[in-house]
Order: structure tokens, then C-alpha cells, then sequence
């Protein structure tokens, strides 16, 4: 199966496992819709693709806040006329000593 031609959404894609993602798929040959909290690292990810010829565009994106992630989807529809793969990298976790963890904390 190729991905090349493909539109994948990525979260948490300015730094760590996002970016390095980002950076493989682009140089499989996909159309990348970038998410991420920290917009100036975002920018950065997208300039490194965007130089080798890869196709991409970002948005400032929370993973806690749903009105981003629907702003994401709804950037790969208008500009790329669907969303074809999501990966939600972004990691989001209570703080707290691991003994006093609740699964009620980890609904966002």
C-alpha cells in the first residue's frame, strides 16, 4: 500500500515522534495537515518538509479543545478536498504521582 497522495492529520507534530512522523511520511510522498500546541516549533516542522518538496499546512491545534480538532479535519477538507489517515500523537495526562492515578482524570 503507498502513501503517496495521501492526507494525513497529525497531532503533536512539533517536536518528538510527531515530527519525525511528519518527516517520514513526507518523504513517502504525503500530504501532511500538521497539529500542534507550540506554533513556533509547528512553523519550523513545516518549513524543514516544505523544503524538500514536501506538501504541507498547520494549525495551532489543543487536542483538549474539540473546536481545534474539528479546525484541523475541517483545513484537510478545504484544502485537500478529504483526511485520509489520523494519527493522534499528542500525548495529554494528569499530573499526579502514578499511585494516586483515577481513569476518571484521564477523560480530556
Amino acid at each position: 500500500m503507498s502513501i503517496v497522495g495521501k492526507v494525513v492529520a497529525i497531532t503533536g507534530a512539533s517536536s518528538g515522534i510527531g515530527r519525525a512522523t511528519a518527516i517520514l511520511l513526507a518523504e513517502a510522498g504525503a500530504t501532511l495537515v500538521l497539529g500542534a500546541r507550540r506554533e513556533d516549533a509547528l512553523a519550523e516542522v513545516a518549513r524543514d518538509i516544505a523544503a524538500v518538496g514536501g506538501k504541507v499546512a498547520y494549525k495551532v491545534t489543543d487536542v483538549t479543545v474539540r473546536a481545534d480538532l474539528e479546525a484541523l479535519v475541517g483545513l484537510a477538507v478545504d484544502r485537500e478536498g478529504g483526511l485520509d489517515v489520523i494519527v493522534n500523537n499528542a500525548g495529554i495526562s494528569p499530573i499526579s504521582r502514578f499511585d494516586a492515578l483515577r481513569v476518571e482524570d484521564w477523560d480530556a
